[in-house]
């Protein structure tokens, strides 16, 4: 029997890249009006940390990004 490789999600780094590019604001910029360190945003965007929903739903609030736009799928 194999064993199933399970899926988890991370925030879609290229959707938000596009945001703070179109809207001339930096990570920094960003992290603050969320209100989390630029640390933790930074490594939400590279994967390195999981988002919690309450963090999930407010960049999808101030991004106007469907939160089914906002996460992708990786297999781990």
């Amino acid at each position: 029997m194999t064993a199933k490789a399970s899926t988890s999600y991370v925030l879609n780094k290229k959707a938000i890249q596009h945001y703070l590019i179109d809207h001339d604001l930096t990570q920094d910029d960003f992290a603050k009006t969320l209100g989390i360190s630029t640390s933790y945003f930074n490594e939400l965007l590279n994967g390195r940390r999981s988002i919690s929903l309450r963090n999930l739903f407010s960049i999808a609030e101030e991004t106007a990004i469907d939160v089914h736009d906002l996460v992708v799928e990786v297999d781990e």
